[in-house]
C-alpha cells in the first residue's frame, strides 16, 4: 500500500473520507442551507440597523426643530445622547 506524506496509508483514510462524504451529502439536503440562514440573519441585522437609524434621524430632527444643541459640554451630557438613552427604553434597537 502506498504511504502518504503524513504517515497514513490510503486504506486507513477510506472510512474517514466516506463518512465525510456522507456528512456532506446530508449537509446539502438540509431544510435550511447555510446560505439561506445567512441571508435571513443579514435581513434581521439590516432591519435592526434600519430601526436604529430611523430613531437617530428622528431624534436629530426633533432637536433641530426645537432649536436645541446636539451635544453638551461632555460626551454623556449632550441633548442627543440623553434623548437616545430615553428613546432606547422604548426602542431597544436604539441603544447606545
Amino acid at each position: 500500500m502506498a504511504r502518504l506524506s503524513f504517515g497514513y496509508r490510503r486504506c486507513d483514510l477510506l472510512p474517514l473520507l466516506s463518512s465525510r462524504r456522507a456528512e456532506a451529502v446530508d449537509f446539502q439536503h438540509q431544510e435550511n442551507p447555510v446560505t439561506v440562514q445567512l441571508n435571513e440573519h443579514l435581513k434581521r441585522d439590516q432591519e435592526v440597523a434600519r430601526k436604529a437609524l430611523h430613531v437617530a434621524v428622528t431624534s436629530l430632527m426633533f432637536l433641530a426643530r426645537q432649536g436645541l444643541a446636539i451635544r453638551g459640554n461632555c460626551h454623556h451630557g449632550g441633548n442627543f445622547y440623553q434623548l437616545m438613552r430615553l428613546r432606547s427604553a422604548d426602542v431597544p434597537e436604539a441603544y447606545l
